[in-house]
């Protein structure tokens, strides 16, 4: 297969499928009693899957890749159980932002590259390991609470806002990084069309995401000599919190509203990150 062809099957087709598969499967579980929970998180752990699998069709298995990036599978899969394993309507259970909280500092640890070679780096660590962390928390807080209040349909658009700007970064960094970060807008994209017309719970993967995309832009600052505008990363990193801020005081209003809203201003946000990067 040519080069195309293969990042179509591999980055693309294969994430699509997987998706969809986990979403079909989470449909066919009684949804009365305990089965919403169950259904978000099989759902959210076909997510892992799907861009577990497009990191292993592109570059092989291997338990604990060199690359920091790649590294970040790991922590992702703690969110996808933990977090959205715990979701519950009844009750907030805060001990689950404990948790998000040792997760969160996990995903900055791992996101960090180590070795010799990294030593020049070393200084930004500690900026970027507190950076990656807060995005991952803030973001996840601020998507739940919007998930709360009426928007559990439709949020993950808001975790989706996210990632192109993600993209961007990893695009001008290195091929490799890019492709993955395909897999995961597409994973993410399939999953917020199927999460409007049903009641499984997709915007559970929001978790995760947030924790990926934090990783792709660390990766995107660690392995690139061009450093970008501090509005830019924090336009990526906290965008979504931000929406989601923004949305606070319209959850009274009609769906319609809040949607064109969060959309014209998701727009205007992807816009102005990725042209800042990509400039």
């Amino acid at each position: 297969m040519t080069f195309e062809q293969t990042l179509f099957v591999w980055c693309i087709l294969l994430p699509a499928v997987i998706v969809t598969a986990a979403w079909l499967l989470a449909r066919r579980i009684d949804p009365r009693r305990e089965g919403l929970r169950w259904r978000g998180l099989l759902f959210t752990i076909g997510w892992w899957i799907a861009v577990l699998s497009a990191m292993v069709a592109r570059h092989g298995w291997q338990w604990w890749p060199e690359d920091a990036w790649r590294q970040s599978i790991w922590p992702l899969v703690g969110w996808a159980v933990l977090l959205a394993g715990s979701f519950s309507d009844d009750s907030e259970r805060g001990w689950r932002w404990i948790v998000a909280g040792v997760l969160a500092c996990a995903t900055a640890f791992v996101a960090m590259p180590s070795g010799d070679e990294w030593s020049d780096t070393f200084p930004l660590h500690r900026v970027w390991m507190f950076v990656v962390a807060t995005s991952c928390l803030v973001n996840s807080f601020a998507l739940e609470r919007m998930a709360r209040h009426g928007a559990m349909r439709w949020c993950l658009w808001v975790a989706l806002a996210g990632l192109p700007g993600s993209l961007a970064l990893a695009s001008a960094t290195y091929g490799s990084l890019a492709e993955w970060t395909l897999a995961i807008v597409v994973a993410t994209l399939v999953a917020a069309c199927l999460g409007i017309a049903s009641n499984v719970r997709v915007w559970l993967c929001a978790f995760p995401v947030f924790a990926a995309a934090s990783s792709i832009t660390a990766a995107g600052r660690f392995y690139s000599y061009e450093d970008h505008p501090a509005w830019v990363y924090a336009l990526i990193l906290y965008g979504p919190a931000l929406l989601a801020t923004i949305d606070m005081p319209m959850r009274h209003r009609p769906t319609w509203q809040r949607v064109t809203t969060i959309a014209v201003l998701s727009l205007a946000m992807v816009g102005s990150s990725v042209w800042a990067v990509l400039r």
